[in-house]
């Protein structure tokens, strides 16, 4: 595989940033590289590692799960960060986590700075992003 400037192909904006001449890096998976998903061997042979792996790791598969569950039990899900303010415009910024939902919530609110989000969150939290909304709409996000 060439690295830098490689004459007859685009490698970017900047040519001038690119190594010239080109380093060559021997890279015996490239043959792997597959942008458009379609190339038999490759997915073949992804499959294949794939069931390797879970044939080498089958008898473990209950401990994975067990190991989970002790993590998730030392976090905790609903949570919040400390408001802080930006600027002069009285807003103060966090963000929340929910007990099931996998991504964060950013608020802001204008509840005075010795309010404790869960007040602030009950009175006049306004949702900037809810990152689980986003994910919504995709299958993995």
């Amino acid at each position: 595989v060439q690295f830098g400037r490689v004459a007859g192909e685009n490698r970017g904006p900047e040519p001038s940033a690119l190594i010239d001449p080109p380093a060559t890096k021997d890279d015996p998976y490239f043959w792997l590289r597959d942008d458009k998903r379609k190339d038999e061997k490759v997915i073949a042979y992804l499959e294949e590692e794939n069931r390797h792996c879970k044939q080498a790791t089958e008898h473990i598969e209950g401990l994975a799960d067990q190991l989970y569950l002790e993590m998730k039990s030392h976090l905790k899900e609903t949570d919040h960060d400390v408001p802080y303010a930006v600027g002069t415009t009285g807003w103060r910024y966090f963000s929340r986590t929910v007990e099931g939902k996998s991504y964060a919530i950013h608020c802001r609110t204008k509840s005075p700075a010795r309010a404790f989000p869960e007040e602030a969150i009950a009175s006049e939290c306004e949702v900037i992003l809810d990152e689980n909304e986003v994910a919504a709409a995709h299958s993995y996000c």
